[in-house]
C-alpha cells in the first residue's frame, strides 16, 4: 500500500490531477485535429482520472488549489466522452 506523508499530500494529488487533465487535453487535441481516437491515451486519463476522483481522500480534495484541477479534470473526462462519441457516430455515416 502506498503512503503518502502528510506534508507532501497536497502536492501529490495537484500533480496526479494536473498529469491526467494534461493527458486528456492531449487526447482532446489529438482527436479534433486528426479525427481519430487515440485510445492508449484515453484510458490513461480516464483510468487515472477516475482514480484519482474516487480514491483520493475527501479532505485532500476539498483544498483550493485542488478543487480548481478537479473541476477541469472533470470537465476534460466528459469533453473527451463526448468528442469520441461525436467521431465514432461521424465516421458510421
Amino acid at each position: 500500500m502506498l503512503v503518502i506523508s502528510a506534508e507532501s499530500a497536497p502536492l501529490v494529488v495537484t500533480g496526479w490531477l494536473l498529469v491526467a487533465a494534461l493527458l486528456g487535453a492531449f487526447t482532446i487535441l489529438q482527436m479534433m485535429r486528426r479525427r481519430v481516437i487515440p485510445v492508449t491515451p484515453m484510458v490513461v486519463a480516464f483510468s487515472m482520472g477516475l482514480g484519482a476522483l474516487m480514491l483520493f481522500p475527501a479532505p485532500l480534495m476539498n483544498l483550493s488549489s485542488v478543487m480548481l484541477l478537479k473541476w477541469f479534470l472533470i470537465f476534460v473526462l466528459v469533453d473527451m466522452l463526448l468528442i469520441s462519441l461525436a467521431i465514432r457516430f461521424q465516421l458510421r455515416e
